[in-house]
């Protein structure tokens, strides 16, 4: 979260293709390493230009990919959590802030996101938009499902504790 991670993506994404065009140059013309034309050494240069262009896209590609498998992972037992909460009587404000609590060992990016949904509940006007931001920034189909449903229990008047089962069941198959 913030601009350092911006910043190091884009100055990733400028150097980078700089560094290997210049590493791959004195490999190849210096160095003589493959013993190529001259003509594919430029290929090999801009090759190299090519890949320090994209490997900032595959980084942050992989990264999200294991964020997002490690919240998948703990989704169903957070929804397990958040049913008993409700059940409880808890609000649906407290029940996240609860479950944030209670998960921030097992699953701690999905406890950060409980986290700043709830704050968002509490501090934006609408849920709709809150839960919507929740989806939007997890970025999961288990994610958007949740947000879809609780905004649908809100406007319909359908018990909550159903909605959640039913992803909670669909979540752990």
């Amino acid at each position: 979260r913030g601009y350092a991670p911006i910043v190091t993506f884009v100055f990733g994404r400028v150097l980078l293709p700089l560094v290997l065009v210049l590493v791959v140059a004195f490999g190849v013309f210096v160095l003589d390493m493959f013993k190529l034309e001259p003509a594919m050494k430029f290929v090999a240069v801009m090759g190299g230009a090519v890949m320090g262009y994209y490997i900032p896209n595959v980084v942050v590609k992989n990264v999200t990919q294991k964020r997002q498998d490690v919240i998948r992972l703990g989704f169903p037992d957070t929804l397990d959590l958040t049913i008993i909460c409700v059940e409880a009587g808890l609000s649906l404000e407290a029940a996240f802030n609860r479950v944030a609590d209670e998960i921030s060992d097992s699953a701690g990016e999905l406890a950060e996101e409980l986290g700043l949904t709830t704050a968002e509940l509490n501090f934006l006007g609408g849920r709709r938009q809150a839960l919507t931001n929740f989806a939007d920034r997890v970025g999961t189909d288990e994610a958007k499902a949740l947000a879809t449903s609780l905004i649908q229990s809100e406007q319909y008047g359908t018990p909550l504790t159903v909605a959640l089962r039913v992803l909670s069941r669909e979540s752990r198959d």
